[in-house]
C-alpha cells in the first residue's frame, strides 16, 4: 500500500513539475503547483502512515498534513494577489493575437 501512495505522489509531482513549465502565465502555473504540491505532500504523508506502526508518530504526520494543508493555498492565493497588486496580467489569448495582428499592420 505504501508503495502505491508513493508512486501516485510522483506521479501527482510530475504532472505538477510540467504544468509549471507548460502553462501559459504565473496564475495558471501557480494553481497548477499548488494542487500538485498539496495532494502529493499528501500522498507522501498517508504512505509514511501505512509504513509506521507507532501511533505517536502517524499523529505527527497527520499534524504536518493539516498544517501543510493549510499554509499551502493560502500562501499560493497570497502570491497570486501581490501578482495581482504589481500588475501581472493573467493570460488572455484573444488580447495576444489582437496585439499581434495589429502590430503586423503597423509594419
Amino acid at each position: 500500500m505504501t508503495t502505491v501512495f508513493l508512486i501516485l505522489a510522483f506521479i501527482v509531482f510530475l504532472i505538477g513539475s510540467i504544468s509549471l513549465l507548460r502553462l501559459p502565465d504565473v496564475y495558471t502555473r501557480l494553481h497548477a503547483t499548488a494542487l500538485g504540491d498539496t495532494l502529493g505532500i499528501g500522498l507522501v504523508a498517508l504512505a509514511l502512515m501505512f509504513s509506521t506502526s507507532s501511533v505517536s508518530i502517524r499523529l505527527k504526520l497527520l499534524l504536518i498534513l493539516v498544517i501543510f494543508w493549510l499554509i499551502n493555498p493560502t500562501i499560493s492565493h497570497l502570491t497570486a494577489k501581490v501578482a495581482l497588486l504589481h500588475g501581472t496580467c493573467p493570460y488572455n489569448k484573444e488580447l495576444i493575437q489582437r496585439r499581434q495582428q495589429n502590430d503586423s499592420r503597423n509594419r
